[in-house]
């Protein structure tokens, strides 16, 4: 923004759920923006670990959530006719409760009974590491160029992405099931140019 501004805010809620988030805009020079902005939220969440040997007691959290964001832009007049905005995005998020496998009815004679196995809703078991977590560097270019007649806008990007997953598939104590993706890699690049003509009368 070509004026200073700024704002943060922070929250709390059930299952010790704590989130903050800020971000501060305004201009380094005549010629030159910045903006800077973060949010970080971890939470224990709701889904508990069955206790392995006292029926009904809980034992930890079994899926803890953890987000956290950073985006940064810088935005510069290079000339009269041709701005440049550099930005930077990065992203992590670790979250398996889609992961947290519950046997609760139909359950197959090979697993545990109770209480090697949760036996209620938002009550999981596992004896191996269960995640889901994902991270993104992001990094983009915009050039504005002003032709006269119309503006030549170009696009970058390019990103780096990996993603990582583990789950014990049969949601007991017992090691039967499980299946683990330590970690996926992406990578992509992607680049869009547009000329917009400016609108005449004549």
């Amino acid at each position: 923004s070509e004026t200073f501004t700024m704002k943060g805010q922070i929250g709390y809620a059930r299952f010790n759920d704590f989130s903050m988030g800020a971000y501060v805009s305004g201009p380094l020079s005549d010629r030159a923006r910045v903006s800077l902005a973060g949010f970080h939220r971890s939470s224990d969440g709701y889904i508990k670990m069955a206790d392995p040997i006292v029926p009904g007691k809980i034992n930890g959290n079994a899926s803890p959530i953890k987000q956290q964001s950073v985006r940064a832009k810088l935005e510069l007049d290079v000339t009269e006719t041709l701005q440049a905005t550099l930005g930077y995005n990065f992203g992590y998020t670790s979250d398996a409760r889609g992961l947290m496998f519950q046997t609760h009815a139909y359950t197959p004679a090979s697993l545990n009974a109770p209480p090697q196995r949760g036996t209620t809703p938002d009550v999981a078991s596992y004896n191996r590491k269960t995640y889901l977590h994902g991270k993104t560097h992001e990094g983009t270019l915009k050039l504005v160029l002003d032709t006269g007649i119309g503006s030549l806008t170009s696009y970058t990007g390019y990103a780096k992405r990996n993603i990582g997953q583990g789950f014990d598939f049969d949601g007991s104590y017992k090691d039967q099931i499980y299946n683990e993706v330590p970690k996926m890699d992406w990578r992509t690049f992607q680049q869009t140019v547009d000329f917009v003509l400016d609108t005449s009368d004549t």
